[in-house]
C-alpha cells in the first residue's frame, strides 16, 4: 500500500510539471494569489515519509517508508510571507536489510525499526513569483510508539526463515524529538486548493537512547512527500 501510495504522489508531482501549460499556470497562479490574500486557511495533508538513522551506532541504514497525515492552520502576513502551524502522526524509522548479531553469526536478518510520533511544525513560508513557496521552520515531535521487528532471511539451520519477534523500543527513544525543517511546495494546476509538498528533516539532537541516561549519537533523516489540501479560507 505504502508504494503504491508513493508511486502516485511521485507521478502527480511529475504530471504537475508535464501539464502545466501557460494558461493552466497562469490560472493556478491567480488561485496562489487569492488564497494569499486571504488572511487564514485551514488544510488537510497527506503523505509518504522516507526516514532512516545516522551516527555512532545506526550506519548504513536503508529507509523506511511510513505514512504522515494531519492538518494545518496558515495565517498570512502580506503576499510573500505567511506563518503555519500543523499537528502531524508521522511514522518513521529505519530499515537493515543485512543485520547480524554479531561478526561471527551465520544467520542473516532483515530489521525494521518503526518510531511513530505526533508532530508539531511551526513553520514559515515564502512565496516566489514562480508560484513555488520555500518553507522553513522547526518542530517538535512527542513519542507514541517505537518497537524492532526482524525477519530471518537465511544464514541459520536452527530456525526457520520469516518472522522471527519484536521488542519494545520505547525506553530506547526520547520523549521529545525537535527538528529543523525545510521544504517547498507546488499547487497542482488540475486542482485547486490541491498543492505537491517536499521536505527534509533532520535533527543536531540524538533522538535514541543508549541506556537510561546516556544517547548514544544518533539522528534522524527524513524526506517527506504529500498532499495538501486547503479546506477553508477567511
Amino acid at each position: 500500500m505504502h508504494a503504491r501510495f508513493t508511486l502516485l504522489l511521485i507521478l502527480l508531482f511529475c504530471g504537475s510539471l508535464a501539464m502545466a501549460q501557460p494558461a493552466i499556470v497562469q490560472r493556478s497562479m491567480e488561485g496562489a494569489k487569492e488564497f494569499a490574500g486571504k488572511s487564514r486557511i485551514y488544510g488537510a495533508r497527506l503523505g509518504t515519509n522516507f526516514s532512516t538513522l545516522f551516527g555512532d551506532t545506526y550506519s548504513g541504514l536503508g529507509f523506511r517508508t511510513g505514512l504522515v497525515l494531519g492538518g494545518f492552520v496558515q495565517v498570512g502576513l502580506n503576499e510573500k510571507f505567511s506563518v503555519q502551524g500543523e499537528a502531524n502522526i508521522s511514522m518513521e524509522g529505519a530499515q537493515n536489510n543485512n543485520f547480524k548479531h554479531s561478526e561471527e553469526s551465520t544467520a542473516i536478518y532483515q530489521q525494521k525499526l518503526k518510531y511513530n510520533y505526533l508532530q508539531f511544525p511551526i513553520l514559515v513560508n515564502y512565496a516566489l513569483d514562480n508560484n513555488v513557496t520555500l518553507t522553513g521552520g522547526i518542530q517538535t515531535g512527542i513519542k507514541l510508539a517505537a518497537k524492532e521487528s526482524r525477519f530471518l532471511k537465511g544464514g541459520s539451520h536452527n530456525e526457520d526463515i520469516g518472522f522471527v519477534g519484536s521488542r519494545n523500543y520505547t525506553n530506547r527513544i526520547k520523549i521529545f524529538y525537535p527538528t529543523i525543517v525545510l521544504g517547498a511546495s507546488y499547487p497542482l494546476p488540475f486542482a485547486e486548493g490541491l498543492q505537491a509538498q517536499a521536505r527534509l528533516q533532520t535533527s543536531i539532537f540524538d533522538n535514541v537512547k543508549k541506556n537510561a541516561t546516556q544517547s548514544d549519537g544518533t539522528h534522524p533523516f527524513v524526506f517527506q512527500l504529500t498532499l495538501s489540501y486547503n479546506i477553508k479560507g477567511e
